[in-house]
């Protein structure tokens, strides 16, 4: 499985001040499309700091993607800093430049936006639809914005363009709930563990508190490959028998049925 480490590179997300959203769409993105998200870290605007994480997740991983510090002011430093981290330099490149000027509809760039157009030197550049920001890819190393709408566009796009080079086993996740205590089923729990690891799954157990009324549940997901479905089906509808437990979509953290 192709594994993927994340690197959010923001001073204001470790003081507070923003949540961190573009790890959350990025890992799930991947872990639907096949790939092992080894870590998420979140890191200053600090150049020695950018250097040392990109080396470190670089090397222990397929591909890392980075998100922040590539804005036009003095504390956007994750170009410059992952080029020392390839001892390569920064090179203007015009095309981005030109795509600024067509899209942003102006007829010269400021010393900012120039910055914003200088990128480590022999970078590739993958555009979305639209936007003139490309995502700069140099070896296994992919740079994206911080800003969440632009960050959750180009990974969109990332997919639809680059993912199928890396992999081509989508996973799926099953979940359901059940109003037993995780006390109650983790003995049952860990025979329909056993059972799922023969057809490459795995099963975790959540458990949630309604602060509005006190009630508390326990999630169950189980996660596969999707060549592994019928498999998968059959245990979820074993556990929601033996549970009292019912099917809940996911995604949107809602139920979608009792079973």
């Amino acid at each position: 499985m192709t594994t993927m480490a994340i690197c959010v590179i923001a001073d204001e997300v470790l003081t507070g001040k923003t949540l961190d959203t573009n790890s959350n769409y990025l890992a799930k993105k991947a872990f639907y499309a096949g790939f092992k998200v080894t870590g998420i870290s979140v890191i200053p605007d600090s150049k020695s700091e950018i250097e040392v994480t990109i080396k470190s997740m670089r090397a222990q991983n397929d591909l890392v993607f980075t998100s922040g510090g590539i804005g036009p002011t003095h504390d956007d430093l994750t170009y410059s800093s992952i080029a020392n981290a390839f001892k390569t330099g920064l090179n203007y490149r015009p095309e981005i430049g030109e795509r600024m000027k067509l899209i942003a509809k102006i007829d010269s760039l400021n010393d900012g936006q120039i910055r914003m157009c200088t990128v480590p030197t022999s970078s590739e550049l993958i555009f979305t639809k639209d936007l003139w920001q490309p995502i700069v890819k140099i070896e296994n190393v992919y740079i994206f914005p911080g800003v969440p709408a632009l960050f959750h566009r180009m990974v969109d796009s990332w997919f639809e363009q680059e993912a199928l080079k890396y992999t081509q086993n989508p996973m799926i996740r099953v979940s359901i709930r059940t109003e037993l205590k995780e006390s109650v089923i983790a003995t049952e729990l860990t025979k329909y563990q056993e059972m799922a690891k023969k057809h490459n799954c795995s099963i975790g157990s959540y458990p949630k508190l309604n602060i509005e009324d006190g009630k508390s549940s326990v999630e169950i997901s189980i996660i596969g490959p999707e060549t592994s479905k019928q498999e998968i089906d059959k245990i979820v509808d074993s556990l929601c028998i033996s549970f009292k437990a019912r099917r809940y979509d996911f995604q949107n953290e809602s139920p979608t049925g009792v079973r």
